[in-house]
């Protein structure tokens, strides 16, 4: 997703944006030499992988159907399709104009915020909030070319680093 975000190929100006993931994804895990790509696969398993596949293609991704604020997070095993369903949801949302349903109790100014400071709202969702903004911060800043400067100043990295 971050390499198509980067192309300028938004993924979400398509219906088949899942589709055209899953394709790249087998591509690349059929022609990589990466040997720990390969003992990852061999390990997971392609029943689990499909699984995997199966759960983020039902995820209805329309503003609206996801709502990571309303999900039942005990007794889960395996977070990772939740941590990229939360990402893409954060992504989704910072690019279109919608007014986000603000959850109970929650500050409502931060969700009137648009573009890659939804990853704000991410931080709220609370559970595994760091692997979540850890995944959507990548895929925020791909598609609209930095992260409020208030997340990042004083990221020592980032001087270290031309972007």
């Amino acid at each position: 997703m971050i390499w198509e975000l980067l192309h300028d190929r938004w993924p979400f100006k398509r219906d088949d944006w899942l589709a055209h993931l899953f394709k790249a994804w087998n591509q690349f895990r059929d022609s990589t030499d990466d040997a720990y790509v390969k003992q990852w696969v061999e390990r997971v398993g392609e029943k689990a992988i499909n699984s995997a596949w199966e759960t983020l293609a039902k995820t209805p991704f329309a503003p609206g159907d996801f709502d990571p604020f309303k999900i039942d997070y005990g007794g889960r095993a395996g977070y990772c399709v939740l941590t990229l369903q939360v990402a893409v949801w954060a992504l989704c949302w910072s690019v279109i104009d919608d007014t986000y349903p603000v959850p109970k109790g929650f500050p409502e100014e931060l969700f009137k915020l648009r573009g890659a400071n939804t990853l704000a709202w991410v931080a709220l969702v609370g559970n595994d909030s760091d692997s979540y903004a850890a995944t959507a911060g990548p895929l925020l800043w791909a598609a609209h070319g930095k992260l409020p400067e208030s997340m990042t100043a004083g990221l020592e990295v980032l001087a270290t680093v031309s972007l």
